[in-house]
C-alpha cells in the first residue's frame, strides 16, 4: 500500500505590460486611462499536490494553489506620450515637475486567492480566500511618501 505524497513548489511569472499584450488591453475609458494607464501585472504562489493510493485503489491528485496576483504603476509624465482624449502632450504637464510642482509616484497592490481542483482536467472546482468587496482606502495610499 503507497502511502500519500505531498509536493510542494512555488512559482512566479513574468511581468506583462498591460497594454502592449492583446489579452491584456490598454483601458478603453478616458477615466481609466487617465487613472492607471499602462501598467504591469504579474502573478507567483505555491501550490501543493497530494497524491498517492489507498489499497488497490489509486487516489487522483487534489491541487491547492495559492495565488498571487500583483500590479504596479508608476505615475508620471512621459515627454513623449500624449493623452489620447485631447491630444495634450505630456510635456505640457510634465513641466510641472520640473518645477516641483507635481510629482510621480508608484502604485502597487495585490490580489490573494486560493484555487483547488482534483484530477488532471483543467479547470478549478473552487476558489476564495480573498476579501469579498472593494477595498476603496488601501493602506498604501495613504502612507506618507505618498501625500508628499
Amino acid at each position: 500500500m503507497a502511502k500519500p505524497e505531498r509536493t510542494r513548489f512555488a512559482f512566479t511569472g513574468p511581468p506583462v505590460p498591460v497594454g502592449d499584450d492583446p489579452l491584456y488591453p490598454y483601458p478603453a475609458t478616458e477615466n481609466w486611462q487617465k487613472a492607471i494607464g499602462a501598467h504591469v501585472i504579474w502573478m507567483g504562489g505555491d501550490v501543493q499536490v497530494d497524491t498517492g493510493s489507498r489499497g488497490l485503489t489509486c487516489i487522483e491528485p487534489s491541487f491547492r494553489m495559492r495565488l498571487v496576483i500583483h500590479a504596479e504603476d508608476q505615475y508620471n509624465f512621459n515627454p513623449s506620450a500624449k493623452d489620447i482624449t485631447t491630444g495634450i502632450p505630456d510635456s505640457e504637464n510634465g513641466r510641472f515637475v520640473i518645477v516641483d510642482l507635481a510629482k510621480g509616484y508608484r502604485n502597487e497592490g495585490t490580489a490573494r486567492r486560493t484555487l483547488t481542483w482534483k484530477g488532471l482536467a483543467t479547470g478549478v472546482s473552487g476558489s476564495g480566500g480573498g476579501p469579498r468587496g472593494r477595498q476603496r482606502q488601501p493602506d498604501n495610499n495613504r502612507r506618507a511618501s505618498n501625500r508628499i
